[in-house]
């Protein structure tokens, strides 16, 4: 198999105008951007490109190519504004994987025509890219929403119907592991797992759940919903929130598995709430700490969602911290309730992320702790809110998890969209 692609890039000047009667009154010349792939060098495996043309305060511009379905070999973006672009191609497989990738800066000159010669890079040869996403706004806490969300989107089987939420990515083996909850019809929620190389562009393993309600009588025979996801000792380890009735009780348990796909549930909760109706726990994090696990979980106290915490020596055997809850609502946009806690340890602090309860979550917060226990929200929450996603996409935001990477932080999240009814996973970036 070929190790290189080779691609080029003719910039084109055509003589048009932009419209005299938009906001800006002085005339700009447009030009073109012409890709010219030789198609006796593509490698058998790649399937189609993608090309991306982004500036700061622009729309990106998606072009792509279907060696399968397209007659021609190139792509072309049309009426570029002269100046200075990044241009990012990826080739994908048959499984929309990429498998290479490649990135140059180009100008679009008025009068001239310019050629560029691009190689894409085998995505997994030791290589690796910057993309860098500039946004204009009022948003001044670093967090920016990645351009091109929803990453993640339901299958359309009658199990994720309603779409995917609760995330929980985790990178292992240089791989990026994701997995979420499906909302089928009447609350019934299983789970379900993909991968990406990149943390972007993402593969399901398998279109099926990897976790499914327990049998009828069992405690969560009705459905489970994810919760937390460690990997010790090449074992993973899933907390999950589980119920036998439509209203409950939501408790939490445990399932374990060597390969991410294939579980083995713990037969009993591992943490009980009452068995009152609608009562509930969620485990959103895992983490431990000096060989003593840390659970931080979401519950409810006098109408009011809260996250509390919980001890356990061996993962199992859980005891709930006696000054719980530890983070409740202080600040007005939080509304009634902070929950579904994230937590990582970074830069010899913990940070937590959690998301509002209003009467739709609108926003993320972050707070921070130097012992897991007592913690600090940041002066400048809301660190994100849904008028900050690109391009608006969304309606509410949700189910905020994070994860750092080569001094960045990625928080994955859910969208809501009240227009087509779905759930959809996102993610935000900060870089440091």
């Amino acid at each position: 198999m070929k190790h290189i692609l080779l691609l080029i890039v003719l910039i084109l000047f055509v003589g048009c105008k932009k419209d005299t009667t938009l906001v800006s009154s002085q005339a700009e010349s447009k030009g073109q951007v012409l890709l010219k792939i030789d198609k006796t060098q593509k490698p058998d495996n790649v399937i189609s490109v993608i090309a991306y043309l982004s500036r700061s305060n622009s729309d990106t511009l998606k072009s792509v190519l279907n060696f399968v379905s397209d007659s021609s070999a190139d792509i072309s973006f049309n009426s570029i504004e002269v100046g200075n672009w990044h241009l990012r191609i990826d080739a994908l497989n048959e499984n929309a994987k990429v498998i290479y990738t490649g990135e140059t800066d180009v100008t679009v000159i008025e009068g001239i025509t310019t050629q560029v010669n691009l190689t894409l890079l085998p995505a997994s040869s030791g290589y690796g890219s910057l993309y860098i996403l500039v946004n204009w706004g009022t948003n001044n806490t670093g967090w920016k929403d990645f351009n091109l969300n929803p990453i993640l989107s339901k299958t359309g089987s009658s199990f994720d119907v309603g779409g995917i939420i609760q995330p929980k990515v985790i990178f292992d083996e240089n791989i990026y592991k994701m997995w979420f909850s499906n909302e089928a019809n009447n609350g019934i929620h299983s789970i379900g797992y993909a991968t990406s190389t990149d943390g972007f562009h993402w593969y399901r393993k398998t279109d099926r759940p990897v976790l499914s309600p327990g049998e009828t009588g069992t405690w969560d025979s009705y459905g489970v919903s994810l919760g937390a996801v460690i990997k010790e000792n090449g074992i993973y380890k899933m907390y999950y929130t589980g119920n036998p009735y439509h209203d409950g009780p939501y408790q939490i348990g445990l399932a374990v598995s060597a390969d991410g796909i294939n579980w083995s549930k713990n037969p009993k909760p591992i943490l009980n709430t009452d068995t009152l109706p609608n009562s509930w726990a969620t485990a959103s994090e895992v983490i431990k700490v000096n060989n003593k696990y840390y659970m931080y979980y979401s519950t409810s106290i006098s109408f009011k969602r809260v996250v509390c915490l919980a001890f356990s020596d061996d993962g199992i055997n859980w005891v709930k911290y006696s000054n719980n809850p530890i983070l409740t609502v202080t600040k007005q946009w939080e509304g009634i309730g902070t929950y579904y806690p994230s937590v990582i340890q970074s830069q010899n602090k913990f940070v937590m992320t959690y998301q509002n309860s209003n009467e739709s979550a609108t926003a993320f917060g972050i707070a921070t702790s130097t012992d897991g226990i007592v913690w600090n929200k940041d002066s400048l929450n809301p660190i994100f809110t849904k008028n900050d996603t690109y391009n608006h996409w969304t309606n509410y935001i949700q189910n905020p998890s994070m994860i750092e990477v080569n001094n960045e932080y990625r928080l994955y999240y859910v969208g809501y969209n009240w227009s087509t009814y779905e759930a959809r996973i996102g993610v935000i970036r900060k870089f440091y």
